[in-house]
């Protein structure tokens, strides 16, 4: 959870350029202008990444062979950025605490958000570029990259898990969808309606969470990959027969569900692949060196936007002593594995490939 206070500027000079440009093209660098460097050959698109070894956990985006590096925002945490743009930018997807009120635990109110990609909370911190999306203090929403807020196919819809309050007790929770409202011009304007119950309902553990951790669409919106809590298995759930299978038994700490529906890319320590049905599980990446240097584990891995591709963060043994986090791209099969950030005391991690 993130106060109000904690979005920082994106870029004082982008922001100041914007306003200069009034009423004329806003210049590129200010419509998340990143990216584009590498092409197909390794995978094209943006890949997006927070720096956790600064000041705050800021945004970073770059082109799929590791140039054009860009600040995006220093917005504490956030969740993945739309899959297209809207009003000519992207969109993430954040909680925000409502001052003043909690829930009957004590917690602090939160409500989901939708935050433009030239937000500023100096001097473009409005309701065009922050809009609040639910607004229920009965449904409290979880935040963070353990439970994920995503976009589904579309990005008519958005999905996160919550919990449901009738007074003092907790009476449902799951994963919940919204469907968007957005105005002529692509600015998203909150929902058409808010969430009543949860699209997949799931039994609450003894600490009151939905027993789910975090999830994954695929090619339409009436399938999504799930990983079980306490993270034991990976599933996949029809929403239109409302079936759940089990398509992977051990310890699983994160997916992604390839654009082309082709396969989920899941893993904890090694990154590995398989179909929507279970079939034709594979390892494609391990423990190993690049560059000489030891890379202990893998995780946070997506796909590219063709599935052509991975980034996933490595876990550096330092030759020196100690660990640093890298961003890091492969084929989809594990080959040509490459090191796109190799620093040895900032923190890189992958939150995802568009």
């Amino acid at each position: 959870m993130i106060s109000i206070d904690r979005l920082r500027p994106r870029s004082v000079l982008c922001t100041l350029a914007a306003l200069l440009f009034i009423g004329a093209v806003v210049p590129a660098a200010c419509v998340e202008g990143v990216g584009g460097g590498g092409g197909g050959g390794t995978g094209g698109g943006t890949i997006y990444f927070i720096d956790t070894g600064r000041e705050t956990n800021y945004l970073w985006g770059m082109g799929s062979d590791g140039s054009n590096t860009t600040e995006i925002g220093k917005w504490g945490y956030f969740n993945a950025p739309s899959r297209a743009f809207h009003n000519s930018q992207r969109w993430y997807l954040t909680t925000l605490g409502i001052p003043n009120e909690s829930y009957p635990n004590g917690n602090q109110r939160v409500e989901v958000f939708a935050i433009r990609g030239d937000y500023d909370n100096l001097l473009n911190n409005n309701g065009e570029t922050r809009v609040q999306l639910t607004n229920d203090p009965t449904l409290q929403a979880y935040f963070g990259w353990s439970q994920g807020m995503h976009w589904l196919p579309g990005d008519l819809a958005v999905s996160f898990k919550a919990r449901r309050w009738v007074g003092n007790v907790l009476v449902e929770g799951g994963l919940y969808t919204a469907n968007l409202a957005y105005r002529a011009d692509g600015n998203i304007v909150g929902l058409t309606a808010q969430p009543a119950a949860p699209t997949l309902a799931f039994p609450l553990d003894g600490n009151g969470s939905p027993a789910f951790g975090r999830h994954s669409w695929g090619l339409s919106s009436t399938q999504v990959a799930y990983i079980d809590s306490p993270e034991t298995g990976l599933w996949v759930a029809n929403l239109s027969t409302g079936t759940k299978t089990r398509i992977y038994s051990g310890g699983v700490g994160y997916l992604d569900w390839a654009q082309d529906g082709t396969k989920i890319l899941f893993g904890s320590g090694t990154i590995r692949t398989v179909k929507p049905t279970g079939a034709g599980l594979r390892t494609v990446i391990g423990p190993r060196y690049i560059n000489n240097v030891v890379v202990s584990g893998f995780g946070h891995a997506y796909f590219s936007p063709t599935a052509s591709h991975i980034t996933c963060v490595g876990i550096m043994n330092l030759p020196g002593g100690g660990i640093d986090n890298d961003v890091i791209r492969a084929t989809a099969t594990g080959g040509s594995v490459t090191n796109l950030t190799n620093t040895s005391t900032i923190n890189e991690i992958p939150i995802a490939w568009r």
